[in-house]
């Protein structure tokens, strides 16, 4: 066995390394870069501050216990750093942490800065903003983040933003070396991949566009290639954002013409890595860490380029798909197209590789130092010198619609105040000695990007310069300035607020102070000739300048509508620090235009209680596909189906007049401007469909059939195939209704339009298969002579129903689920589903990831809860209901989270919305979708489950229950099959059931078993009517069993308190039931003459209902009587209720009584009861079942295991009951490579067994069997005549 777990152990840990080999071969850059090696030498591991020396920079390494056994800053907050100099550029892919050896401490959470000279540092950001990232939770186990996105740096540092007792830490860094084939372009050179000689030609279905950028200008070429057909690929910088054009081709009706947009911003001098993956129509662009997908226009796989691809710029500017006339400037490094590297291959001379012009093979920065406003409280004050001129120059950036961009006070009390106004720009010249000047100019400057900004005022002249536009004005002004300006706000803003706009307020402001004051970046300003040097600013260089909140060399600018967070085309509008999208005439809602407004289905607004007319319904929701108008018929009975009617532009009957060939008439068919594929995904979830047709002809054939050639007139359905079957048949059939029927005129054709003379005909009928519907286009022909003509008519599209409501589940146990892949809700994500159970708890949904997690549960009977974690702690969403939701109806539960607000809603009542915390933001999510339960099992929901949706997706519920144990397809409770007897209430449980009888006369676990009592004559029961059943009463209806051998006794008697009145019911002694009553009138009495006196068990029942009696035994029949003369009908105020006799003088009933009820009182039950209520009192009577046994029901089956074939892989449920009957639940993951081991335990045993035998059959020396002698036999034949005794051998096969 030693040597079975051996192989085996081999066997294992072959396939892990082979199943790795392809993850590995992506991931070749993650080698650790020496600080636990020690590589990377003391001297290049630097700190912002030491707490002692055994605690130096140089010990921080991961998994080093020398020193200290770790870095421990000085000084505990979050200015401290540890720096390290890799020594060269180096491409780095991941971090990795601990705390420090042998102690408490540790970091928490850090983010990370990285540099090539080590002295301009750069946040390492994750949409915009530093990113920050999980450290450890203990000092012994290091915690390794892999980057998004690569730092392609020669510094690295971390920054503690938080700890756990003192700040420390212990480090590994992650990468390799960073090889760079590195250009400088500077818009009058570009280099060139020819591909113009036949041998060069390029015709790929895949390719791949690689390259790293950095520039400071929003416009440009960065690669462009065409052929001489219309195939085209041009990467181009616009306004900073990355485009890419490409056409694979174009035909005559549709162009392949197709544009895809990712990055934003790009011309902020940082590098930029840039990855372009082309498979056939599929396309991925990626910018850094964002990754945006689209799909090439047109029918053609194929890019054909036959002509030149050149990067950097363009030969001609005219050629196809360049929209962008400027060449681009600025750095590229590691240019690949395809398998070529473009600036290597140019500089070993590779044929067909060239430049026009003179390239620098090195990255020469055109130096631009930027500054930031990153609140509205920052500012610069420079001094300047007093003058009649006052000249301000500079370039901005800005999403803000308003701010202050530069004062000055002026030596008069007045001012120059420059401003940016609902974007656009604004100059207030407000002197003492002159009127007021306004000037304004420009739209849209706050769009993000750069703009050029000239203001000039002297005496009597005032001059505005937007991006080289000039406005003027020669009103009378004189001014005189001070020495004081200000940049982007001012101190004393509040003193002339009045000219200076508020922030657009409606965009969430984020707590920032509305002071006015300019957010935003700003670059090449000049006060007068001047250039203002920002570097010697923020070093405090300039005399008499202050530099207050601003950050120098940066420009922190970011677009939050990059990538578009707003979904379903809303509009994305964006300030500093937040952004919000307009959904208006979206048909979504929500903070990311996410969720749809409407139901996905008439049947479902039918369910809420709406009345028939025209909804919008949206059948993917949240999926791609727009919601549309339809018509809602929801008449009929609740249980009817509402069906839905899509209205188009050829419902009346349209002539088709003088079209010859088949087909030549044409009609498409606008279905009010919805789409195809929004029509098919509401006949997907529909249970039917139909379309009504017909076509009213003269002389003119519709599907020719049996003349065996073309028809002249078909259909084309959603699939664009050619129908050549009419309505009312099917199919293949190219038959029309009476075809079908045998009816047509004559009979032996199957159309009636066919036969092709002067009398007119109608071929008509419901199209219903729904894989083909809806008609989309209507072609006819044989109309062209002058007795000929044709008339069309279409009808509505008709459906009904909605599948996902019948796509059910029923989850019987509290470990039971169903396992779906993981819920794809990074960004944004929702989940709607009903539910329908009696249980007070239990888990909905649930998905995890390391850290993050989903979770909707049923929280208790009231409350749904919608609770998650993105990284920034638990959230939690409650909806809380008036009434119980655990009322086995169902219940509509809608989630959705997306980073900026999580929303829960149950049924029709207001969504709870709780807006994201700061952060994180991503959903990070592994593994699968539970339904039913966690990852665990535990916290099970029992109950049933329909119409699951996540994104826009149905899930199949229905078909997953199938194959998983615990769950079965539908919902059917344990009541549907009635379990409870005698009228008891079944109490659904979905597990198991439970039977209330209390307003039954029975008792047991099914109200079956018999309350009774044994009587002598002495004995009786009486009970007490309280005060709300003492009711007069003009029906009564009284049940009671009985069995006895004595002919005479009372069996029940009500007895009335205030008056004379009585029920009576004994046996007389011939052992008749006699029924007597006075209701004021007197004496009145019915005798059933049979005789129950005879040992056997009866089932008596009476009824007085006014002047009639009726008593019912048994089955032998009904004995009935209406009294006439009677005065008063009812038993008024009855007092007592007597079992087995009545009083002293009455004869006592002798036997047993059992499940007596008077109405709906069941005193005999009551009797019996622990404690016994006070208003009964038994005399000498015992409880007794009468010797009736109580009726049974055959146990309930186990849970049945699905059957082996339906097990598809890594998807099935496994609970199995263990022996002992105790209920354990095993993970199925689990169970699957416990038999994945078996088997290949037993196949190594084989594979051992075999070889064995191989082995022993082949070894160079082995017995022969041969007789003895045989070696001194003259030849082989004598040996073998000698014949040797051979033993016989066994052989056992496994």
């Amino acid at each position: 066995m030693a040597v079975v777990r051996y192989l085996l152990l081999v066997a294992i840990v072959s396939l892990a390394v082979n199943g790795q080999t392809d993850e590995e071969d992506d991931q070749t850059c993650d080698s650790p870069l020496g600080m636990e090696a020690g590589s990377i030498t003391d001297d290049k591991i630097t700190a912002s501050s030491v707490f002692s020396v055994q605690r130096s920079p140089y010990f921080a390494r991961l998994n080093r216990n020398e020193g200290g056994g770790g870095w421990t800053a000085a000084t505990q907050n979050t200015d401290q750093y540890l720096s390290i100099d890799l020594g060269a550029q180096t491409e780095i892919t991941a971090v990795a942490t601990q705390g420090r050896s042998g102690s408490s401490e540790w970091v928490t959470q850090y983010s990370l800065e990285y540099s090539s000279d080590g002295e301009l540092w750069n946040d390492y950001t994750e949409r915009g903003s530093r990113k920050v990232f999980d450290g450890n939770t203990d000092a012994r186990t290091s915690k390794k983040n892999i980057l998004d996105a690569p730092i392609i740096a020669r510094h690295i540092r971390f920054r503690p933003k938080a700890l756990n007792r003192q700040l420390s830490m212990r480090v590994e860094v992650y990468g390799c070396l960073h090889n760079a084939d590195t250009v400088t372009f500077d818009g009058t050179n570009y280099a060139i991949y020819d591909v113009s000689s036949r041998a060069q030609h390029l015709a790929s279905t895949r390719d791949e566009i690689r390259l790293r950028m950095k520039t400071n200008r929003p416009d440009g070429v960065v690669m462009a290639g065409s052929g001489t057909q219309t195939d085209y690929i041009v990467l181009e910088l616009k306004e900073g954002d990355l485009i890419l054009n490409l056409n694979l081709g174009s035909s005559a009706k549709v162009s392949g013409s197709t544009q895809l947009s990712a990055g934003s911003l790009l011309d902020d001098n940082h590098w930029h890595n840039i990855r372009i993956v082309r498979d056939k129509r599929d396309i991925s662009m990626t910018v850094d860490r964002h990754t945006v997908h689209g799909t090439a226009e047109g029918d053609f796989e194929r890019l054909d380029l036959d002509k030149m691809i050149t990067f950097g710029g363009a030969v001609d500017f005219d050629e196809p798909g360049i929209t962008v006339k400027k060449n681009f400037i600025g750095c590229l490094e590691n240019v690949f197209y395809n398998n070529d590297n473009i600036i290597k291959s140019i500089t070993e001379g590779v044929p067909a590789f060239r430049t026009h012009g003179k390239l620098d093979y090195t990255c020469q920065d055109e130096v631009v130092v930027p500054i930031t406003f990153p609140t509205s409280e920052s500012y610069i004050r420079m001094l300047g010198r007093t003058s009649n001129n006052f000249t301000v120059l500079f370039e901005f950036r800005a999403y803000d619609q308003n701010g202050l961009l530069v004062y000055n006070e002026l030596q008069d009390k007045g001012w120059i105040i420059v401003t940016l106004k609902d974007g656009r720009l604004r100059v207030d010249i407000i002197t003492t000695t002159a009127a007021q000047v306004e000037m304004e100019a420009g739209d849209g400057l706050n769009d993000g990007q750069w703009h050029s900004i000239r203001v000039e005022v002297s005496n009597n002249f005032a001059q505005l310069k937007i991006d080289g536009r000039e406005w003027n004005t020669d009103r009378l002004i004189n001014i005189q300035t001070t020495s004081q300006n200000y940049i982007g706000g001012a101190p004393f803003i509040d003193s002339f607020s009045k000219y200076i706009p508020p922030f657009d307020d409606s965009l969430p402001a984020n707590d920032v102070t509305n002071e006015g004051g300019f957010r935003g970046c700003m670059k090449n300003l000049y006060m007068g000739p001047q250039k203002v040097d920002f570097l010697e600013l923020g070093q405090s260089g300039i005399t008499g300048a202050v530099v207050s909140g601003v950050n120098i060399d940066t420009c922190g600018i970011v677009d939050r509508c990059n990538p578009d967070p707003c979904e379903h085309d809303g509009i994305c509008r964006q300030n500093w620090d937040d952004f919000a999208c307009d959904c208006s005439n979206t048909g979504y809602g929500g903070s990311t235009c996410h969720t749809s407004n409407y139901e996905r289905s008439c049947e479902v607004y039918k369910l809420i209680g709406r009345n028939t007319g025209n909804y919008y319904i949206d059948p993917d929701l949240s999926g791609p596909l727009p919601p549309f108008m339809v018509t809602c018929n929801m008449d009929g009975d609740i249980q009817d189906l509402a069906q839905t009617e899509v209205s188009h532009d050829t419902e009346q009957e349209t002539e088709v007049n003088n079209f010859g060939p088949p087909g030549s008439y044409k009609r498409d068919i606008d279905y009010n401007g919805a789409s195809v594929d929004q029509i098919a995904a509401m006949i997907e979830y529909s249970e039917e469909c139909t379309q009504f047709i017909s076509y009213r002809c003269r002389n003119s054939k519709l599907l020719n059939a049996l003349s065996g050639e073309e028809p002249y007139g078909w259909w084309v359905g959603r699939t664009n195939e050619k129908m050549v079957y009419w309505g009312g048949a099917g199919p293949g059939t190219r038959k029309c209704d009476c075809g079908i029927k045998l009816d047509c005129t004559p009979k032996d054709f199957w159309c009636n339009c066919d036969r092709d003379d002067n009398i007119e005909a109608v071929d008509s009928g419901d199209l219903i298969d729904k894989e083909y519907l809806p008609v989309v286009q209507l072609r006819f022909g044989d109309t062209l002579g002058a007795n000929s003509i044709g008339y069309h008519e279409l009808g509505k599209l008709k459906c009904k129903g909605d599948v996902t409501l019948d796509n059910v589940a029923t989850f019987r146990t509290e470990q039971a689920h169903i396992r779906f892949p993981t819920f794809d809700g990074v960004v944004s994500g929702d989940a709607s589903f009903d539910f329908k159970t009696t249980a007070e708890s239990g888990v909905l949904l649930y998905n995890r990831g390391q850290v993050d997690y989903i979770r909707v549960e049923l929280l208790s009977p009231n409350v749904v809860q919608f609770s998650y974690n993105v990284g920034n702690g638990r959230v939690e969403l409650k909806s809380e209901s008036n009434t119980p939701l655990n009322d086995n109806d169902w219940h509509t539960v809608k989630i959705s989270r997306n980073m900026k607000e999580a929303s829960l809603q149950v049924d029709t009542s207001s969504p709870t919305v709780i807006a994201a915390q700061k952060g994180h933001y991503k959903l990070n999510l592994s593994g699968h979708l539970y339904v039913g339960t966690t990852d665990l099992s535990t916290d099970g929901y029992v109950g049933c489950m329909r119409a699951l949706m996540v994104n826009g997706k149905v899930m199949d519920l229905a078909g997953k229950a199938y194959y998983t144990y615990g769950v079965s397809a539908g919902c059917t409770g344990r009541c549907d099959s009635d379990p409870c007897f005698n009228d008891g209430i079944c109490i659904e449980e979905y597990s198991g059931y439970k039977c209330n009888c209390t307003a039954t006369a029975f008792g047991g676990p099914i109200c079956s078993t018999e309350v009774g009592t044994n009587l002598a004559s002495g004995s009786r029961i009486r009970y007490t009517f309280r005060v709300v059943e003492s009711i007069d009463s003009s029906r009564e209806e009284v049940r009671v069993g009985f069995v006895t051998n004595v002919k005479q006794g009372t069996l029940v008697r009500i007895q009335s308190g205030d008056f004379d009145d009585y029920l009576d019911i004994s046996l007389n002694n011939q052992g008749n039931i006699v029924v007597s009553f006075n209701l004021g009138d007197g004496d009145r009495e019915l005798i059933d003459p049979q005789n129950y006196a005879d040992g056997l068990y009866h089932d008596l029942t009476v009824v007085r209902d006014g002047p009639q009696v009726v008593i019912r035994v048994d089955t032998y029949g009904i004995v009935t009587e209406t009294f006439s003369g009677l005065t008063q009908t009812q038993l008024n105020s009855p007092r007592t209720l007597f079992i087995g006799r009545y009083d002293d003088n009455s004869p006592g009933f002798v036997g047993c009584i059992s499940r007596v009820s008077f109405n709906d009182i069941y005193p005999l039950k009551k009797a019996f009861e622990e404690p016994r209520p006070n208003n009964i009192v038994l005399e000498n009577a015992e409880e007794s079942m009468c010797g009736v046994e109580p009726s049974t029901l055959p146990p309930t089956t186990r849970e049945p295991f699905p059957p082996s074939s339906a097990w598809p892989s890594m998807n099935v449920s496994f609970m199995p009951v263990p022996a002992s009957g105790a209920q354990k639940s095993f993970n199925n993951d689990g169970v699957a490579i416990g038999c994945v081991v078996a088997v290949l335990i037993f196949a190594i045993i084989v594979l051992l067994v075999v070889i064995g035998r191989y082995i022993a059959r082949h070894k160079g020396s082995y017995n022969t069997n041969e007789a003895k002698g045989a070696e001194s036999a003259p030849d082989a034949d004598t040996a073998v005549r000698q014949q040797p005794q051979v033993e016989k051998k066994k052989e056992w096969y496994i």
